[in-house]
């Protein structure tokens, strides 16, 4: 949807409601629409407008591609999802030549995956890193609790500061407080979570 061309206004004239009108439902599209979906199925250098809060999928893959990202700046970021089933073929991610991606708490010039499953998927954002920003990726696995596990877990973060902590549900939960039960060994900027299958008993 393109920009409503509404007149400037000067002190004293109104806004008549064809306008309120026109910029309601520009507003409304905006704020809640779907994010454009888009496949990439080979080698490819992403632009700025495919990087604008959109997601992109793999569909119809059938061999190693590279997918180079466009300069990092503020407010671009984009989610990407893998939907080809039973496929071994890999995904590299590439920085631009000016960039870095942050990656598993380091700086890499590119990152690659390869035989994921079906619905994996991996997040990236910019950041500001001293005078300029970088691209950080953050891919979620979610496992879920409750199937011989008594404990969820979830370790570090970031909202008014950067955070150690390990906090503990038990499940089943479906509201409550968390207990605060460690430290990790320093502070992360990406939160991680995992249920207790192999530490049940870690911190009891």
């Amino acid at each position: 949807m393109s920009t409503p061309n509404i007149s400037t206004k000067t002190s004293g004239n109104q806004v008549n409601s064809s306008e309120i009108n026109i910029l309601t439902n520009y507003l409304q599209n905006r704020l809640y629409r779907k994010p454009e979906i888009i496949s990439k199925s080979n080698n490819t250098v992403l632009t700025l407008s495919e990087v604008s809060g959109t997601v992109i999928d793999n569909n119809d893959q059938t061999s190693n591609i590279t997918i180079e990202l466009p300069k990092a700046d503020e407010g671009y970021n984009f989610i990407f999802q893998y939907v080809v089933e039973n496929s071994t073929e890999s995904i590299l991610f590439q920085a631009n030549e000016n960039d870095q991606i942050f990656y598993n708490d380091s700086l890499n010039d590119n990152i690659n995956f390869d035989s994921m499953s079906y619905g994996w998927n991996i997040k990236f954002w910019c950041i500001k890193k001293d005078n300029d920003f970088i691209w950080v990726a953050n891919s979620d696995i979610f496992i879920p609790g409750g199937l011989g596990s008594d404990y969820g877990y979830s370790m570090g973060g970031y909202d008014d500061g950067l955070y150690s902590k390990i906090d503990r549900i038990t499940f089943p939960f479906d509201s409550g407080v968390a207990s605060n039960v460690g430290n990790l060994s320093s502070t992360r900027y990406i939160a991680a979570g995992c249920d207790g299958t192999d530490f049940t008993t870690l911190f009891n």
